[in-house]
């Protein structure tokens, strides 16, 4: 088991997941900033929240790597494609489960106004992003060959 390349993966897969809503966010398309949303949780002001929101976010990705990597474990993969589609697959999966909470839970609750609205193109964001995330992270674990049974303790 290699954790450490599957938890560069996930970095790798945080990064682009943060510039891809960056983008979202920077041409108006929704108000997709989850770094500051996630921080301003914690800092309760818009000012700081960027160092904390980065720092939880990374934090998130790479535990999150993990679980897609125990997931590609256990399911066989025939091609280093099929584990691509199948991250991207997780990846949809997981933007669907944060875009319910997103709506239900963090919207209500937010300590800042301007995320108190999950709109569904904000929703959608977070599902296009979540897509990107599954999708990098498929491609750096295929690139990198992590060796994804991470269940078991052998050293690759």
């Amino acid at each position: 088991m290699n954790i450490l390349v599957i938890m560069f993966s996930g970095l790798m897969a945080s990064i682009a997941m943060i510039l891809f809503m960056g983008i979202i966010t920077g041409l108006g398309i929704a108000n997709a900033d989850m770094i500051r949303a996630i921080g301003s949780i914690f800092t309760k002001n818009y000012k700081n929240a960027f160092w904390p929101g980065l720092v939880i976010k990374l934090i998130g990705g790479i535990f999150f790597s993990i679980f897609y990597a125990i997931f590609a474990g256990l399911v066989p993969i025939d091609t280093p494609m099929s584990l691509v589609m199948m991250m991207t697959a997780v990846g949809i999966f997981h933007g669907i489960a944060i875009g319910i909470v997103l709506f239900i839970e963090v919207a209500e609750h937010h300590p800042l106004p301007e995320f108190r609205k999950a709109s569904p193109s904000v929703i959608f964001s977070h599902l296009a992003g979540h897509i990107v995330y599954g999708f990098i992270l498929g491609i750096f674990f295929v690139t990198t060959h992590a060796n994804l049974n991470i269940l078991s303790l052998k050293a690759t």
